[in-house]
């Protein structure tokens, strides 16, 4: 339900009768989500700040590490907004419980929505470098010769100063129709803070949600799918090409080696020494030789590198379900929104949904001090 003012063309949010899930249940929902949202958001604000930390000590001499490091501060912008977001839907939780006796001047809703609807915003630009390590490491695993020397520094800055103009672009004009007014509120039956939306925002909603929201979801997650497929197939071909050519190529190679020189010394006595000499250089030679195969084929690094992307990849894949699931039901159920008879639903999906996003932003620092031998060591030196 809404309340229109004609005089200044001004909507403000009113919860009407709910479906499904009744305020009551909503109540209770909300007090978890508080708790559980604000204590994650905090411990993956402190993952985050070290990770930035340690790769800033480690060095920024690469577009990968540097992207990872504006991976990070993403993350930490969102998981910051997230924290404050989860605040205000508990202490709105308490003013539902109390029926709104008491209250405060600020209406928590109004500040949860506008929050949320920032923290959209923000998660667009994590989900673009996430998008584009993928790329990068899968063009440089798939295509080295190619593509090795084209994600410098100077390409993942531009990148990521390009995905913010677009976020920011794309998104302000929904937040440009939308703020915090000092209006009447019949739930308290006073004025105070609370949301005000415009007509307007709706329509440029539809436009911004179906073009931004809902196209570049699906496109994001089709590229990061076909990307993590590449790159394990890329490491499975690593794998068996190694233990291929450590297996069977070396050890026949000085097998066949050995039988020859053996037949000769066996013609030569006098020469034997000067052969079992020349058979241990043979086998040194094949060995390095064996080794810069691997090393043309991927590189240690490469390989922790491709670890962390395939991984960091994967998490958003799971975690990106959510937000498909609530963009197709929005598609075919337009009571799932804010403002209708499905709005408590809508709201705890969207709060599961930003559980995960919680969960992707945060498990960034855990994946690296798994496979990243460089950053472990110099982590712990801030622990």
């Amino acid at each position: 339900m809404e309340i229109s003012d004609d005089t200044e063309n001004v909507t403000f949010l009113i919860e009407p009768a709910q479906k499904v899930i009744t305020d009551s249940q909503f109540i209770i929902f909300t007090e978890i989500f508080s708790i559980v949202c604000s204590s994650v958001s905090l411990l993956g604000s402190f993952g985050n700040l070290l990770v930035i930390k340690t790769f800033k000590y480690m060095g920024l001499q690469d577009g990968v590490t540097l992207s990872f490091v504006f991976l990070a501060a993403s993350d930490l912008t969102y998981l910051l907004t997230m924290a404050v977001q989860g605040a205000a839907l508990g202490l709105h939780g308490i003013e539902k419980k109390n029926e709104f006796k008491d209250f405060y001047s600020v209406d928590p809703f109004g500040i949860y929505i506008f929050l949320a609807n920032l923290g959209i915003l923000i998660y667009l630009v994590t989900m673009s470098i996430t998008t584009f390590l993928a790329i990068a490491r899968c063009l440089c695993v798939a295509m080295p010769i190619k593509f090795k020397n084209w994600f410098r520094r100077k390409t993942s800055v531009i990148m990521v100063v390009v995905f913010c103009i677009v976020s920011i672009v794309s998104y302000a004009p929904i937040l440009m129709y939308m703020k915090m007014v000092k209006a009447y509120d019949a739930r308290v039956n006073t004025t105070r803070y609370i949301l005000w939306i415009s007509p307007k925002r709706e329509k440029i909603k539809q436009v911004v949600w179906i073009s931004r929201d809902v196209f570049v979801t699906f496109l994001t997650q089709l590229i990061v799918v076909a990307c993590v497929i590449i790159l394990t197939r890329s490491l499975r071909a690593a794998a068996k090409f190694r233990h291929t050519t450590t297996a069977y190529s070396l050890p026949n190679s000085i097998a066949t080696q050995a039988a020859i020189f053996t037949t000769h010394a066996k013609e030569n006595n006098g020469e034997s020494g000067l052969l079992e000499s020349h058979l241990n250089s043979r086998s040194d030679n094949l060995t390095a030789r064996d080794t810069r195969h691997q090393c043309d084929k991927l590189s240690p690094k490469d390989i922790s590198v491709v670890q962390q992307v395939v991984l960091i990849s994967t998490v958003y894949i799971v975690c990106n379900m959510p937000k498909i699931c609530i963009d197709v039901t929005g598609m075919f159920v337009p009571e799932f929104t804010l403002g209708k008879s499905y709005q408590n639903l809508y709201l705890t999906f969207i709060c599961v949904m930003e559980l995960f996003q919680l969960f992707n932003s945060s498990i960034g620092i855990l994946i690296y001090y798994n496979y990243n031998t460089k950053f472990r060591k110099n982590c712990s030196l801030f622990l």
